[in-house]
């Protein structure tokens, strides 16, 4: 909406969604996504980039303009 990120869903989300439930096809994307992805501001430097993903654990970052976390 507007440009702006809702969530993200990786297919590790999609994997459990379809080991918890037989019939996915009518399931709404909103109730499995995470609405508040971690963001990097794009000139974040690799080291402190590395260093937050080490801390909250996660493999993959949102990039933008402005830093949302």
């Amino acid at each position: 909406k507007n440009g702006f990120t809702s969530g993200i869903i990786t297919d590790g989300d999609f994997k459990r969604i379809v080991n918890k439930h037989n019939k996915f096809d009518k399931l709404e994307i909103k109730k499995f996504m995470k609405k508040n992805p971690v963001t990097i501001e794009k000139d974040t430097l690799a080291a402190s980039a590395l260093s937050l993903m080490n801390s909250k654990k996660i493999i993959m970052g949102r990039i933008s303009e402005e830093r949302i976390i």
